[in-house]
């Protein structure tokens, strides 16, 4: 039996082209963002997806909303899933930085928020919960960038040193597939029709 997880991440932001630090920041989907959750909520819809599960911050809530709305499915919000928090960065932008990041950001904490590696543990954690949940099922997940890169990390069983070379776009699409023993196969990263 196989578990499907379609794995988005929310549409596009307000001042996206700042590039701030947002994490736990509650900012909305820009117009654009939230058209592209449409499109996501309409090709979803030729899928058998049971369940609908986001983030409690309002960018990923707002278009799980969409989704299941369309799917006409339960919403169900778990915090777990809320992006890497940047603690003091939060709203910051990269060149208002003044403290050396290194290479390797595994167990880097930023601006005293969380490491990678614990965003990893508490949003793996979560997934494992919905997949014994809803075991045989397809399940969508809306995420966000750092959410889904953790996801796709542990599923590739890639090391977390990877995490910024796995690409997520606002609004993509990625599915994963697990077996009964765990095993994970990857089928989409970074697809989806706000892509093609």
């Amino acid at each position: 039996m196989v578990t499907t997880l379609y794995l988005i991440r929310h549409g596009q932001i307000l001042y996206h082209d700042e590039w701030r630090f947002t994490g736990h920041l509650d900012i909305e989907m820009d117009e654009i963002g939230i058209s592209q959750l449409y499109t996501i909520a309409d090709h979803l819809s030729r899928y058998t997806i049971r369940a609908v599960y986001s983030s409690d911050l309002k960018r990923s809530l707002k278009g799980a909303a969409i989704i299941a709305r369309k799917l006409n499915i339960s919403l169900l919000i778990n915090p777990s899933f809320r992006e890497l928090s940047f603690g003091e960065w939060e709203g910051l932008k990269i060149e208002e930085i003044s403290e050396t990041i290194p290479d390797d950001l595994t167990d880097f904490r930023f601006g005293g928020g969380e490491t990678i590696r614990e965003l990893q543990q508490r949003v793996i954690s979560a997934l494992k919960g919905i997949i014994t949940r809803h075991k045989g099922e397809g399940i969508a997940l809306i995420g966000h960038g750092g959410v889904n890169r953790v996801i796709l990390l542990d599923a590739l069983r890639m090391e977390l040193k990877n995490f910024y070379r796995i690409k997520q776009e606002y609004g993509c699409l990625n599915i994963i597939e697990y077996a009964d023993d765990g095993f994970a196969s990857v089928r989409l990263i970074n697809g989806g029709p706000n892509l093609e």
